[in-house]
């Protein structure tokens, strides 16, 4: 066994003894939902900002070429970095599951060969650097 898992095991019995195995379990998921749900909510913010668009414009039944590639790299980002499942993503934006599945599908396929696609590739790994910076100052 390795150091680190005989210190969250020794972390987690400890937790048990004070505070009971319930509350330690609930502290556990209460933790792990704040975690997501603030990667969730600054790759939402950052993806909005980047492209000035708002939230309720992406989730409108308007679907417009510009709100179709930022609904794409808002899916892919939810999907690849935050975590978040094709269907959580599709009721987060009002779309399908099966959507958001095509969106995923249309970005990992981009090539470098075509401008706009290059283009769309650099704005993607841009928002990513500061998703994963964001991650890296948050949850070490």
């Amino acid at each position: 066994m390795s150091k680190k898992t005989q210190t969250l095991i020794l972390a987690l019995q400890d937790s048990i003894d004070k505070l009971g195995i319930d509350t330690t379990i609930e502290n556990l998921k209460l933790a792990c939902s704040k975690r997501d749900r603030s990667t969730k909510d600054f790759i939402i913010y950052q993806v909005c900002s980047f492209y000035r668009v708002e939230m309720e414009t992406l989730r409108s039944v308007d679907k417009g070429k510009s709100k179709t590639k930022i609904s794409q790299v808002l899916s892919y980002l939810l999907y690849y970095e935050g975590f978040l499942t094709q269907e959580e993503i599709g009721q987060l934006l009002g779309r399908s599951k099966a959507s958001v599945n095509r969106y995923l599908k249309d970005l990992i396929h981009l090539k470098d060969e075509e401008p706009k696609e290059k283009a769309l590739k650099s704005e993607i790994e841009f928002i990513e650097n500061k998703i994963n910076k964001f991650k890296s100052e948050t949850y070490g």
